[in-house]
């Protein structure tokens, strides 16, 4: 029986602690949906990545129309039609194109970044606003216990078997009591704002008083080496160093000789024409 009795409160322990884990989890979910900071950083690096994948092929072509009158009036007309088109150095297109994978793979590493650290703030909050809850609670219940005894102590002054002073205590105690449980409840509306706040302006509900589990921390070596592979900062800084050294293969090409083609076609009269 009395297996059975701890077992059924070991799971209902590990029930409550995924409860609180998946709580917060939708809480944050939301938040990474609604924050306005965050849809304007991925509006923002969205938009950067665009940029980054434009100026990979030639400029456009340069068409030039010339119409010349002869002089005397029965010497004719000429008319000049001309398309020129510039080029880099042939490798520098690949290099530009490198460069702007590059760029991109960097750019969606700081959005993740950027996500990261709202999220962590808003778990920051959440943890803080578990602790208000169920500090709330333990105070709910010293407050009932306290005013149990002060009106212990008042009904036993008017049978004679208390004093004054005992009232006085326990009234002193009661007021206590009730004054942090008002500062409680004021830090966690300042909490719930701050959420809200995050979460776009939209009123997060989050009454657990069970904190999310919380796995065993591996060796150093260990976060050491999950932190290099998974931390977005990282790879952010990591991949400056990529883009620096393709941006100097791709100005090394641009200082190459540029190379020019086109198309030039006479009209020496308004008929017919000949092409060179």
């Amino acid at each position: 029986m009395k297996f059975k009795i701890t077992l059924l409160i070991v799971f209902a322990g590990f029930a409550m602690t995924v409860c609180a884990q998946n709580s917060v989890d939708k809480v944050l979910a939301e938040i990474a949906r609604n924050n306005k900071s965050i849809i304007a950083n991925n509006q923002y690096q969205e938009a950067q990545r665009l940029t980054f994948k434009t100026g990979l092929t030639p400029d456009n072509p340069k068409v030039e129309y010339d119409y010349l009158p002869g002089s005397p009036a029965g010497a004719g007309t000429q008319k000049d039609f001309s398309i020129t088109q510039g080029f880099d150095f042939p490798t520098a297109y690949g290099k530009k194109s490198k460069v702007s994978d590059q760029q991109v793979a960097k750019s969606k590493f700081e959005t993740d970044a950027f996500r990261q650290s709202v999220l962590l703030e808003a778990k920051t909050y959440c943890i803080e606003l578990i602790y208000r809850n169920k500090l709330a609670v333990e105070l709910t219940k010293r407050f009932g216990r306290a005013s149990s005894v002060h009106q212990n102590y008042k009904a036993k002054l008017d049978n004679g078997q208390s004093n004054i002073l005992d009232v006085s205590k326990a009234a002193l105690q009661l007021l206590a009591i009730k004054t942090e449980l008002q500062i409680n409840e004021s830090e966690r509306n300042q909490v719930l704002h701050k959420l809200s706040e995050l979460n776009g302006g939209v009123e997060i509900v989050l009454q657990d008083t069970i904190y999310p589990s919380v796995t065993v921390i591996p060796a150093f070596e260990e976060i050491d080496s999950l932190i290099e592979a998974n931390d977005p900062v990282v790879k952010t800084i990591k991949q400056e160093k990529e883009v620096a050294k393709y941006q100097l293969d791709l100005t090394k090409s641009l200082s190459l000789p540029k190379i020019e083609a086109g198309y030039h076609c006479i009209h020496p009269a308004d008929y017919g024409f000949t092409g060179r």
